[in-house]
């Protein structure tokens, strides 16, 4: 680790075993939806769902819960939270309609954390020098998966499937990252 001076997060012990959990759960849902790929893709959408519901209570969690002495950050996650679990029930109401809506409403979820990734990490000065390039990173990739879907409509539906499991892994890979960051401290 760094031996630079950060703030300690003012997390409450169960939101990090939460975070740690939920990470491990992004991951091996989408390890499962590897796995389901040449079968159901509705199933494989709605684990997908899943991912992205948790992915906004985790969120909402934060901006409720943290202690974090940057507001716009926990008032950031919050309306994000709420927007992405509002994006998800919606996804989940539209259920075996229509996969391009289903994989948009999906894609416009990632979009918008990739965009929180890469703002908490510009704006969150608490955090080491190492994490927030971590978090730029992956909302970078978050971003250009997201922006791929909303500009390639027309590649076939599994590819589709892929990308998101490959984003939802590395949002699962930040959440433990950030639970094992918070333990630490």
């Amino acid at each position: 680790m760094s031996s630079e001076t950060v703030q300690r997060k003012d997390v409450p012990w169960w939101l990090s075993i939460y975070y740690l959990f939920a990470g491990l759960i992004y991951i091996m849902i989408s390890m499962v939806i590897f796995g389901l790929l040449n079968s159901n893709l509705q199933v494989s959408l709605d684990l997908l769902k899943i991912i992205l519901l948790l992915l906004g209570i985790s969120r909402l969690l934060y901006g409720i819960f943290s202690k974090d002495p940057s507001k716009l950050i926990r008032i950031l996650k919050t309306l994000v939270g709420i927007g992405i679990i509002v994006l998800s029930s919606i996804d989940f109401f539209i259920r075996e309609t229509n996969f391009p809506t289903q994989i948009t409403l999906l894609a416009i979820g990632i979009l918008i954390i990739g965009v929180l990734r890469i703002t908490v990490g510009l704006l969150d000065k608490s955090e080491a020098n190492w994490f927030r390039i971590i978090m730029v990173s992956i909302g970078s990739i978050t971003l250009t998966i997201s922006i791929l879907f909303l500009i390639f409509t027309g590649w076939e539906t599994s590819i589709y499937v892929i990308l998101l499991a490959v984003s939802f892994i590395l949002q699962g890979l930040t959440k433990i990252n950030y639970a094992l960051e918070v333990f630490e401290k």
